[in-house]
């Protein structure tokens, strides 16, 4: 597959379809899996006990502030010293 297969032309916008995200990630999964086979099975086993709800909701929200309080320090940091620069592509 190359990238001009992976995207459709929809209203003057680029778009993936969910079949194609399916591909592209079980693509890097196998690559994942090829390098580092136990960190992989460590991150797949990470997610699936946080989905299977065996982290407790508090945990969860505390994470959630901390990672959103996070974010707002640095975003105000950044329009506060005026670096408009940060977020352009090179």
């Amino acid at each position: 597959m190359d990238a001009e297969n992976l995207t459709t032309e929809n209203d003057n916008e680029t778009s993936l379809d969910t079949g194609t995200i399916a591909v592209l990630l079980m693509g890097r999964l196998r690559e994942s899996v090829k390098r580092r086979p136990a960190a992989t099975l460590a991150g797949a086993a990470g997610v699936g006990y946080i989905l299977g709800g065996g982290v407790p909701n508090f945990v969860l929200r505390l994470g959630a502030a901390a990672a959103i309080r996070l974010l707002t320090q640095k975003l105000a940091a950044q329009l506060l010293s005026g670096d408009e620069h940060t977020n352009q592509p090179h």
